[in-house]
């Protein structure tokens, strides 16, 4: 009888100990969490039986970062960005990270990349190749533009704007025509079909002008505004001519 009553001593003992030694990971994280500085900000947690992260990030990082709450690892999440992008915003959804990119430029020389981090299979995967974006965090929305520059008379700017959620989710999509741009170009309307003009285009100035070939396109526009140009040997020298562009219609 003594023996049995040591052996279910024994075995509450050591259910007990089992017990007292499980993590309180709820705890553990709260406690991560607090002890961040104040540059930080969470942009998640997962607490399940299958694992404890919690994701978070710091201001002017450009990648973000994952730490497992049960082995205190931290590892830090970086989308694979083209040269020449800067990450400027990370934002969180309810599944979900947005990583978004910015490659500066004026008006008609920008682009931007928009990641979508699958927090469940840990991956990234490309969303959006557009000219610009804009956030509303209010909505947790973000909507992609992108520019087309019609080639054809009148020469309309189209853009097609495509609105996510944070989660990576397509909520509206639509185009719409510039009719400034669309009135600005109607000057450069040519009915002589036996000599065809062109529009130029100067990538520098941004200047329109058009003509039948470019050293026509240089008389009518007068100089470019002095620049930097570059000979075949790279050195660089003084210049003020336009870097032409044209479309033929």
């Amino acid at each position: 009888m003594r023996s049995k009553i040591f052996i279910l001593f024994t075995i509450v003992g050591l259910s007990l100990s089992v017990v007292s030694c499980k993590k309180d990971y709820s705890k553990l994280t709260t406690d991560f969490i607090c002890n961040l500085s104040d540059s930080c900000e969470v942009l998640m947690k997962i607490d399940s039986e299958k694992e404890h992260l919690v994701y978070y990030k710091r201001t002017g990082d450009k990648s973000f970062y994952r730490y497992n709450v049960e082995t205190e690892a931290v590892e830090v999440i970086a989308a694979d960005v083209s040269n020449g992008m800067e990450v400027k915003d990370i934002f969180a959804g309810k599944e979900n990270i947005i990583v978004c990119a910015h490659k500066w430029g004026d008006e008609y020389n920008q682009s931007a990349e928009v990641f979508l981090y699958n927090v469940e299979n840990q991956k990234f995967e490309k969303l959006e190749d557009c000219d610009y974006y804009e956030s509303n965090t209010g909505s947790k929305t973000i909507a992609c533009t992108s520019v087309m520059q019609m080639q054809r008379p009148p020469y309309a700017r189209v853009e097609t704007i495509r609105v996510y959620d944070y989660d990576g989710k397509l909520i509206k999509e639509e185009e719409k025509e510039d009719e400034e741009a669309r009135n600005s170009t109607a000057e450069y309307d040519d009915d002589d079909d036996e000599n065809p003009s062109q529009v130029f285009y100067c990538d520098i100035c941004k200047k329109r002008v058009m003509a039948t070939e470019k050293f026509e396109a240089d008389i009518k526009a007068g100089r470019c505004k002095p620049h930097d140009g570059y000979r075949p040997d790279g050195t660089r020298y003084y210049d003020d001519s336009h870097e032409w562009q044209y479309i033929i219609y």
